[in-house]
């Protein structure tokens, strides 16, 4: 039985030894490049410039700026103008945009009228838009274009 043993073991290290790869048939492991730190970058000096010092402005000297145009929009039908009150500054361009409503005007749509402007036929759902300097309070009137008929009016307040 010994003799069983000593043959499985020579052909069991045969097996082995044929199973393995030649020495030469291995290849190199290469070597692992050594990691060294990178140099610190130096940032070129920084030159600052002389700036003039910015004056001081105190609270009575400065004033604050008035806008130069203020903006309004402004809806009418055949009963009315919307909003129901309109105030405006004295001396100020304005920039008023008028629009008919689409709901409650005969076919023809409305014409806006005042001392300062008149739009012209404004189709239901449409817009015009006029700009002017009020300098005292005044009646913008809608219109029906076409028979010149008085539909509404809204006085205008001008402080």
């Amino acid at each position: 039985m010994n003799l069983k043993y000593l043959i499985v073991g020579i052909v069991m290290s045969l097996f082995v030894l044929g199973c393995a790869p030649a020495m030469e048939e291995i290849a190199p492991v290469p070597s692992v490049p050594q990691l060294t730190e990178p140099e610190p970058k130096t940032n070129p000096p920084v030159v600052e410039e002389e700036t003039a010092p910015t004056p001081l402005v105190t609270s009575e000297e400065a004033e604050p700026e008035a806008p130069s145009l203020h903006e309004y929009t402004l809806e009418g039908d055949d009963y009315g103008f919307y909003p129901a009150t309109l105030e405006l500054q004295k001396g100020i361009l304005t920039k008023l945009t008028l629009t008919t409503r689409s709901a409650k005007v005969y076919y023809a749509g409305l014409d806006f009228r005042s001392s300062y402007f008149t739009t012209g036929k404004v189709p239901k759902g449409e817009s015009k838009t006029v700009e002017f300097t009020p300098e005292k309070d005044f009646t913008i009137t809608s219109y029906w274009p076409s028979s010149g008929v008085k539909k509404a009016e809204l006085k205008v307040i001008v402080k």
